[in-house]
């Protein structure tokens, strides 16, 4: 007797296209997905601009676009190995769940699959063709993971997404990719959601206060200007920050947000010269306590964005739930979010000066 064993699942490399990223858009009652796809050729050792595929398809619902665009392929598409999904304005002024709800529950959706807002088409995303796409193909995601390098927790995955919705504040921040002169793609601001709907768009500059409490910012340039006198402007690099949530005061509450950063002076472009150790700390000083100014009117504007929006992005009511769940449990978070009290301190350390000693 002779036993036989096989893969009875077995998916043959050249017969399928896999799907790096998927882009989501709506108009009206109807989706349409625009997919990138890889589609290996037996016998190459690597991956080249010209394995590369873009293919759409439209439909009443994700599955049914999915179904229709499926039928531009002679092959099979193959949704497993997918890195990230854009979702276009439509879907998030609409339904972000309404997205990729298909996609999860049909376990094509990894948690840790990277998302994306679009303001307008994600279509046109992945149908723009940078010059440093003709290098590296996978453009768009290594662009997320240069930032989360230097930034960490500076992303928004699927699983953010997900909590987001059963939370306790309901509201997430996706950053966003915007298409320069139809060919330069770059991360800039994002999409406040809550509820599952777009609330606003924000800048880049409110992204800094969301990644100065949310994230830990690892390598990050810090401008100041007229420091010790008009026309100076000095150069620090944050090498590590943190933010660290407490409760000061229970009722009515008041939320502190204590920041602390390492600094390094990394560029002087300012006439400064000091006579003695003494006046080399004063120096010090006046700069430790601009950088604190600074870091302090950034995170401060952040908040006081998301607060008039009602919108807690920040995730404090989420924290607050988690662990002081007495005090959270004396409010109705999203709509009591946007009359909270938020009181930023900020301290810093810096490590090193350049300061030329008379």
């Amino acid at each position: 007797m002779f036993v036989l064993t096989g893969c009875w699942d077995k998916k043959e490399f050249n017969q399928i296209a896999i799907v790096q990223t998927l882009a989501v858009d709506k108009h009206e009652n109807e989706y349409k997905v625009t997919l990138q796809l890889i589609t290996p050729k037996a016998g190459e050792k690597g991956i080249t601009a010209e394995d590369l595929w873009i293919i759409s398809g439209q439909g009443e619902s994700v599955a049914a676009a999915l179904d229709q665009a499926d039928l531009s392929t002679p092959r099979r598409i193959y949704l497993e190995q997918m890195n990230l999904i854009l979702l276009g304005e439509g879907v998030l002024a609409d339904d972000l769940m309404g997205g990729y709800r298909y996609l999860t529950r049909s376990h094509y959706l990894r948690r840790s699959n990277y998302v994306l807002a679009i303001k307008g088409e994600a279509g046109e995303i992945i149908a723009a063709k940078p010059e440093l796409g003709k290098i590296d193909i996978f453009y768009l995601t290594n662009l997320i993971k240069d930032q989360e390098r230097k930034i960490k927790n500076s992303v928004t995955l699927v699983n953010d997404c997900l909590l987001a919705a059963h939370s306790t504040t309901g509201a997430v921040f996706i950053p966003a990719v915007i298409l320069e002169a139809k060919e330069k793609l770059t991360l800039d601001g994002g999409a406040l959601v809550k509820n599952n709907q777009l609330v606003n768009w924000v800048d880049q500059a409110w992204t800094e206060s969301y990644y100065w409490v949310c994230g830990e910012i690892k390598e990050k340039p810090l401008v100041l200007h007229d420091v010790w006198q008009v026309g100076d402007m000095v150069v620090l690099e944050v090498e590590k920050s943190r933010c660290h949530l407490v409760v000061k005061q229970q009722q009515p509450l008041v939320i502190g947000l204590e920041i602390e950063a390492e600094l390094d002076m990394v560029d002087n472009r300012g006439v400064h010269n000091v006579a003695d150790e003494k006046e080399l700390e004063q120096s010090l000083e006046q700069v430790r306590q601009r950088a604190e100014q600074e870091i302090e009117a950034i995170v401060k504007e952040g908040l006081d964005k998301a607060q008039s929006l009602n919108c807690d992005a920040f995730n404090l009511g989420q924290w607050l739930a988690a662990f002081h769940q007495s005090v959270a449990a004396q409010y109705d978070w999203q709509k009591d979010f946007k009359d909270i009290e938020l009181e930023v301190e900020v301290k810093t350390e810096i490590k090193s000066l350049l300061i030329n000693q008379k």
